[in-house]
Formats: structure tokens, C-alpha cells, sequence
């Protein structure tokens, strides 16, 4: 160290007075004190990383070691695996039988679903066919009521066909005892 003091010494002027030295000796000093203070922090950190990789190789060298020779560790290993193992087969197996009850669901709905479709379309048919019915119906009402108001005919006409005389009629109709029957009626049928 004192060769370099001695180099820098050198370098400087020779006019330099011994307070400018001691400035120079004080900058140069507080230079090396952060240089030496940065590399610690860097050894610190190193040498801290170093000992918990070390640490963690002990912990499980000592933990295979344990097993190695402790029945109990070994029993504890044993059922951690075996524990991993059957969570994952019974995620896989409930995950299975979710899936297949929600697609047997599915199918049941889908099933629920078409026949309702099915129902659906019937009654719409039947509607349309009522409705149909129902139009026709209203006209024909309407049409029976319009030949309703107008006064009655009859097409069909009694023609009475008969070898006896006008008088024997009469005879023979006022002996029936119908009240209905009277010589007007019986008048009124002969006229044609």
C-alpha cells in the first residue's frame, strides 16, 4: 500500500502544499472505503447465498440419511407418497363421476327437452285446426243468422190426390174430431 501512496505522491505536483496533500490522501481514502464497503456487501451476499445452498444440501442429506436408517421416517415418506398418489387418483376418479352425472343429467334433460318439443308442436297443430274450425263455425253462425231474419219458405208443397168429391171431403174431415182440422184449413188445402 505504501508503494502506491508513493506512486500517487510521484504524480502530484511538486509546488503541492502538505494541507492539498492531506485533501488529496482524504478523497482518495473515502474513494477505497466505498470500493472496500461495496465489495463487502457483494462478499456478504455471496458468501449468505453460499451458506443456504450448503444449508439446504445438509437438511436433505440429513433427511435421506434419517430415512436411511429411522423406521418411523421412513413410515412418514412412505405415507406422504402414498397421500400424493391418492389425491391425485381420487381428483382424477371424482372428476369422472362428475362428469359422467352431469352428462347423464344432460341426457335426461335432452330427453325432457324433445318431449316437451314434441307436446309443443301437437298443440300447436291442434290450435291451428281449432282455429281453422273456430272461422269456419263463425261463418256459418253468421250465415244462419242472416237466413234467420229472413222470412221462412218451404220449397216443399202437399198435393192432395183424390177420386172423391169436394163434399164427401168435408164430410169425412169434420166427422175426425181434430181441432186442428177445420173446414178453413181444409178449404185452403183443396185450392191449389
Amino acid at each position: 500500500m505504501t508503494s502506491k501512496l508513493d506512486d500517487i505522491v510521484k504524480i502530484l505536483p511538486k509546488d503541492l502544499s502538505k494541507s492539498g496533500l492531506k485533501e488529496v490522501a482524504s478523497l482518495v481514502n473515502e474513494v477505497v472505503e466505498e470500493r472496500v464497503s461495496e465489495q463487502v456487501k457483494v462478499l456478504e451476499a455471496r458468501v449468505s447465498a453460499f451458506l443456504r445452498t450448503k444449508i439446504s444440501q445438509l437438511k436433505e442429506s440429513a433427511l435421506h440419511e434419517l430415512e436411511a436408517t429411522n423406521e418411523t421416517a421412513r413410515a412418514i415418506s412412505a405415507y406422504n407418497a402414498i397421500k400424493s398418489v391418492m389425491t391425485a387418483e381420487l381428483e382424477l376418479s371424482t372428476d369422472n363421476s362428475l362428469a359422467a352425472s352431469l352428462e347423464e343429467k344432460n341426457d335426461e334433460l335432452q330427453m325432457t327437452i324433445d318431449g316437451l318439443n314434441d307436446k309443443l308442436s301437437t298443440s300447436i297443430n291442434e290450435n291451428t285446426i281449432l282455429s281453422e274450425k273456430l272461422a269456419d263455425s263463425s261463418e256459418a253462425v253468421k250465415e244462419l243468422g242472416e237466413k234467420s231474419k229472413l222470412p221462412f219458405k218451404s220449397s216443399e208443397a202437399a198435393f192432395v190426390i183424390s177420386n172423391e168429391s169436394t163434399h164427401e171431403i168435408n164430410e169425412c174431415r169434420s166427422d175426425a174430431d181434430n181441432a186442428f182440422l177445420t173446414e178453413d184449413v181444409i178449404r185452403l188445402s183443396l185450392h191449389e
